[in-house]
């Protein structure tokens, strides 16, 4: 049996203290209050995915996307095994048009399990509007196998028709 270092675990700890109150007060709307606590946590302990994760949960809560996706980005980065991260930068790429970034962001979503079956049937539409059909009929059929929801069973279903007829 492997210890942990327990210098690892008290850094996720007071990480975890920090992000922990940011989410308190970015939940009650107070999104600078946030900002300045994962600041503080930042200087604290070090910059550090966790702290950049939820700076870009804040940023995207403020409409400021620009500022989440980098934030998203850094986290995804520092931390390549943290899907949240890419699926979130996956998402803020999305809203800015960068579509060939959504892909590879998502494709790091997917490979740390961290997507929904509503993200795929976003990734299929990302890639039919990318041309990449294949790829969105793999999608289209996963959100078939998988969907409990009937919109999005429904939704996957038009798509894989669309792509038949292309």
């Amino acid at each position: 049996i492997r210890r942990r270092d327990p210098g690892v675990v008290a850094s996720k700890q007071i990480a975890s203290a920090f992000t922990g109150m940011a989410s308190l007060r970015r939940m009650a709307g107070n999104y600078n209050e946030a900002l300045a606590i994962l600041d503080a946590g930042a200087r604290e302990m070090g910059d550090n995915a966790d702290i950049r994760y939820d700076r870009g949960v804040t940023y995207a809560r403020m409409g400021k996307i620009d500022l989440a996706r980098q934030n998203f980005l850094l986290a995804a980065k520092w931390d390549p095994t943290n899907g949240l991260a890419w699926r979130s930068l996956a998402k803020a790429n999305l809203a800015l048009g960068r579509l060939s970034e959504a892909a590879e962001a998502y494709k790091y979503a997917v490979k740390n399990r961290k997507v929904s079956v509503k993200d795929h049937l976003e990734m299929a539409e990302l890639y039919v509007k990318l041309g990449r059909k294949s790829e969105a009929r793999e999608r289209y059929e996963y959100v078939i196998r998988n969907a409990k929801n009937r919109a999005l069973l429904s939704k996957a279903r038009e798509g894989l028709e669309s792509i038949d007829r292309m």
